[in-house]
């Protein structure tokens, strides 16, 4: 007795997936620009201006985000074809996307009505943990499809937001419980940033995901330089340097072994 074999279906469970990566993608987008169109009293970055520390990069580093941005709708955009409606990889990977992209928007709607109180800090671990978990995913499965290259740079430039949102919270809480100097505090906050990104780059092999963390510490090191806070300066941009540099040599080493 004969058998046919069904093909695999798109779920109702993979649309609410595909959908909310592809909302999530273009929310964050408009989010980020709503405090300006709406004319809010405040935006994210009139709020990280009043509680600036020594370890907030450069202004022109948050350009960045506009590449990010183009990332994350490209990746959206292709998680819909239908080719990979049903991938394995993305049916877990997506819904972390998905939390990720509402994270985003849900912060970037805080900020402004709130600073950056726990609320914030909240929301940052939340984004964070749904990126890292999505590499591990990737790590774990060996897939290294140029699909989820936007995913890593997020990740990178999110795990150095999430160290400086550490910083602002503590600032704007007033909480400094061991008497620290500003620049001390900045100093640990830039040495941990930097040996995480490290870490990072020696077990994922990602230059993708170390290429945001270099941008992120070279624009402290910019910044710091011109405060004169040159120790500040030199381990942001040393560090910064040697994760990208292993990242790259990580990720050429996997690429040649294939």
């Amino acid at each position: 007795m004969g058998f046919t074999l069904t093909k695999p279906r798109t779920t109702s469970r993979d649309y609410v997936r595909i959908g909310l990566v592809f909302t999530g993608a273009l929310a964050q987008v408009v989010m980020g620009a709503i405090p300006n169109i709406m004319g809010w009293q405040f935006n994210v970055g009139m709020r990280s201006r009043e509680v600036q520390t020594l370890a907030v990069p450069a202004t022109y580093a948050f350009a960045i985000w506009s590449v990010l941005f183009l990332g994350c709708i490209l990746f959206a955009i292709v998680q819909m074809w239908p080719i990979y409606q049903r991938d394995k990889t993305l049916r877990t990977v997506g819904w972390l996307a998905a939390i990720a992209f509402w994270g985003n928007t849900f912060w970037e709607w805080y900020v402004p009505f709130n600073s950056f109180g726990l609320g914030s800090l909240v929301l940052i671990f939340i984004i964070f943990i749904a990126l890292i978990s999505a590499m591990f995913v990737l790590q774990d499965r060996k897939d290294r499809r140029p699909l989820f290259i936007p995913l890593k740079m997020l990740c990178g430039w999110i795990s150095v937001a999430t160290l400086v949102n550490i910083s602002v919270t503590a600032n704007f809480l007033s909480f400094n419980p061991f008497a620290l100097s500003p620049h001390l505090q900045a100093l640990i906050i830039i040495i941990t940033a930097g040996l995480v990104t490290i870490g990072v780059a020696i077990y994922f092999k990602s230059a993708y995901y170390n290429f945001p963390t270099l941008w992120g510490l070279v624009a402290i090191y910019v910044i710091n330089i011109n405060r004169q806070e040159t120790q500040l300066a030199y381990w942001a941009l040393v560090l910064g340097i040697v994760g990208f540099l292993v990242a790259l040599i990580g990720q050429v080493w996997v690429s040649t072994k294939r």
